[in-house]
């Protein structure tokens, strides 16, 4: 037996066959857990240390090469999380193969080998497909812990397990699925899941006729799914017809439909104010009088709109009562106090009009002022009509103060009208 193979094998008895300490130990001469960069010079040191270039792999590593296969034919990649539920040493495992790549210390072998199962070395190349898949494996995970794939709205986990974003990528999938940004294999991905996208986004297309419409518009079903600079003009179309359907270019950020738009529209702000926006798309975006600037109230606004239209469409009428109070829908719960209040300052001629049709043709809801007047008491029905002769510094009343009386009378019984507003549906 070699030298090179006696040190391996001594080595991995050492360090009781843990995969994750025998690919450290490579690198540790130069305090591996302290220095995220090296020079040229250490880099060589640590090389100077490393197995020799064609060497092959070993048996614990041959050992994890088996777990990560077993791991891609079981979800189809080899892209495994850093909190991968089912097997947190594979995990923690592909991380410092990464590492230890950059340092140079992977034989030939041992490259090959991870590269035919298509493991990626560089996050950034292809970062939005591995997010991707990562927040799959915790939808994976979700269901395994609560027996569903329904992740509601607004969700965060109380013990900060779960990724707070997970809500909002599991509501953003139809809306990627109807823009045609997901691939056909993220769409089948999700299938056997359980997670049908295609019914969530009310699309009934099969893989085939998905993977043809990729092609006519010049998208490659194997790359298609980020919204990058080259998707501009596609987000650029969705607002325009965002425009044309609600008359503003104000949405907001978690619209329940549209939530993809709702974050490249606040992306397209933030890179206006980091100057970062081109002029040509800045004057497009001015021709639909993009709201550059939206204040609180004003966002607030707009969001319970959508709010309400959701109640809408979930119960086929936007009649939310006054006084709901099912807190696990939060959003309702506010709508219901927003639709009183609009009414309140209708009812004051308060309600700009602009805003008035949106909630008329948007919600299909009408304001109508309803006026109830209070009758008037006993005692002044008989004052007014003089029934009752009221005496003034010891002189009886003539008929003109009778008549100033039964004047003064009516005028504080047309301010004592209380009008309240009528919602017609």
């Amino acid at each position: 037996m070699s030298g090179a193979a006696t040190l391996t094998e001594s080595t991995e008895e050492s360090m009781s066959l843990d995969p994750i300490e025998l690919l450290q130990t490579r690198i540790k001469p130069v305090a591996y857990k302290t220095r995220r960069f090296a020079t040229k010079r250490e880099r060589r040191m640590v090389a100077q240390s490393a197995p020799p270039p064609d060497n092959p792999p070993d048996r614990v590593f041959r050992r994890m090469l088996a777990r990560l296969g077993r791991y891609r034919a079981k979800w189809g990649d080899a892209n495994v999380p850093g909190q991968y539920w089912e097997d947190d040493i594979l995990a923690k495992w592909v991380g410092v193969v990464r590492t230890v790549k950059r340092w140079n210390c992977l034989t030939a072998p041992e490259i090959d080998a991870l590269e035919n199962l298509g493991f990626t070395w560089t996050l950034e190349k292809q970062r939005y497909h591995v997010e991707w898949d990562i927040y799959l494996h915790e939808l994976r995970r979700y269901k395994e812990e609560y027996g569903t794939l329904a992740v509601p709205l607004k969700w965060r986990d109380p013990t900060g397990d779960f990724s707070n974003h997970l809500a909002k990528w599991y509501h953003a999938q139809p809306s990627l699925f109807t823009l045609r940004r997901l691939t056909v294999n993220q769409v089948l991905k999700l299938r056997a899941a359980g997670y049908d996208v295609s019914a969530a986004a009310n699309d009934p297309i099969g893989p085939a006729a998905y993977e043809a419409e990729l092609t006519k518009a010049g998208l490659e079903p194997t790359t298609a799914g980020t919204i990058q600079r080259s998707d501009w003009d596609v987000m650029y179309d969705q607002l325009q017809k965002w425009v044309d359907l609600y008359d503003t270019a104000v949405v907001p950020s978690q619209v329940h439909d549209n939530a993809v738009l709702g974050a490249w529209v606040h992306n397209q702000r933030k890179l206006r104010n980091l100057k970062r926006m081109s002029e040509e798309h800045e004057r497009r975006l001015n021709e639909l009088h993009f709201a550059w600037h939206v204040d609180v109230q004003a966002s607030q606004w707009h969001h319970l709109l959508h709010e309400t239209r959701r109640f809408k469409e979930a119960h086929g009428h936007a009649r939310i009562p006054h006084d709901y109070s099912d807190f696990s829908e939060v959003g309702w719960v506010e709508a219901a106090r927003w639709l009183q209040k609009n009414a309140k300052l209708f009812l004051k001629d308060k309600l700009p009009e602009k805003k008035y049709a949106l909630i008329r043709d948007v919600l299909g809801i009408k304001f109508v002022k309803q006026f109830q007047t209070d009758p008037l008491t006993a005692k002044n029905k008989k004052s007014a009509s003089g029934g009752t002769i009221r005496r003034t510094g010891g002189r009886c009343r003539s008929g003109a103060a009778k008549k100033r009386t039964a004047a003064k009378l009516k005028a504080e019984s047309e301010k004592k009208k209380r009008a309240s507003p009528l919602l017609v549906f």
